[in-house]
């Protein structure tokens, strides 16, 4: 109902060094360049960026630290300083691994020349700013692998869409997610197990195409040196709409198998995806995929 016609070009230089002190320390450091263009409703726009930006890497043998400081230099925007802190602590007992880490880090989203110039655009609109905060645990052993993470992310302001005017703005207040995630990883002799589980919750916001619970199983399948399987479940919880309307929760089946031939190497590949032709909705009034079959064939040259 609403047909339109964009061109767009990107530009994107990033020239960096890494430099190794010893076998504790290491530096990055960088410049990068962006320029994104575009003609939209016969009128050309274009905006630049240019990054310096730092890393440092301290690897121990127990406490480990990844941190780094960025300055953003945007044609519209001016400038903006980002940093990230992440430190870890390691430890090892025979086949057994314990990870404790977490991290702090800000970011700056300059809004995107169809935010600002299409005919939804507003050219005064502010640019997001975030700021995010991580901690967790991991630990790995011959049986398998367990992970837990909690994050927090603010923003303020952030990037909406106004159902109202029906274009791009500004939240008015603050919006925050928090949440955790959970993941396991069990081998067997002959498969691998991976389960994976996220909540998220928000305060002063909505989770607007983000569902509140989600999770993925899959189950893998070794048969012989030649034929393996997968089998993976994906569920999503309810979802609010961009018109605020509820889509109801669903799960998709994807099922695959895949022969290997030795000479030459050849692999041959069938798979079923939403393979109980699952009805369901992701963005309102655009149709989902049903069932669908591919067949594949990868042959390693080299």
């Amino acid at each position: 109902s609403f047909p339109s016609t964009s061109e767009g070009q990107n530009t994107y230089i990033d020239v960096f060094n890494t430099h190794t002190f010893n076998s504790k320390w290491s530096l990055l450091t960088g410049v990068n360049y962006q320029r994104e263009a575009t003609v939209l409703e016969a009128v050309k726009h274009a905006t630049t960026q240019t990054d310096l930006y730092t890393n440092a890497l301290y690897a121990g043998a127990y406490f480990h630290l990844n941190t780094g400081l960025r300055w953003n230099n945007h044609s519209s925007y001016g400038s903006h300083f980002t940093y990230n802190f992440n430190p870890s602590l390691h430890f090892t007992q025979d086949s057994k691994k314990l990870r404790l880490f977490g991290s702090w880090s800000t970011a700056y989203i300059a809004p995107s020349l169809y935010q600002l110039f299409s005919p939804y655009g507003v050219t005064t609109l502010a640019p997001a700013e975030t700021q995010t905060l991580e901690g967790g645990s991991e630990f790995i052993s011959s049986w398998g692998s367990v992970e837990a993470v909690y994050f927090k992310r603010d923003e303020d302001p952030s990037l909406v869409f106004d159902n109202t005017t029906f274009t791009y703005a500004n939240a008015l207040t603050a919006v925050s997610y928090t949440g955790f995630e959970f993941r396991f990883k069990k081998p067997f002799r002959h498969h691998r197990l991976e389960f994976n589980y996220t909540y998220t919750e928000t305060a002063g916001g909505d989770l607007r195409r983000i569902p509140k619970n989600a999770f993925t199983g899959s189950l893998d399948f070794r048969w012989s040196s030649q034929w393996t399987s997968n089998v993976q479940y994906q569920y999503l919880g309810e979802l609010l709409a961009v018109d605020e309307t509820t889509l109801s929760a669903f799960g998709l089946l994807d099922l695959r198998t895949f022969y290997s031939f030795k000479k030459p190497q050849l692999q041959l590949g069938i798979s079923v995806t939403n393979a109980l032709n699952t009805d369901y909705v992701t963005f309102k009034g655009y149709s989902s995929r049903g069932r669908n079959f591919l067949v594949s064939l990868n042959w390693k040259l080299f």
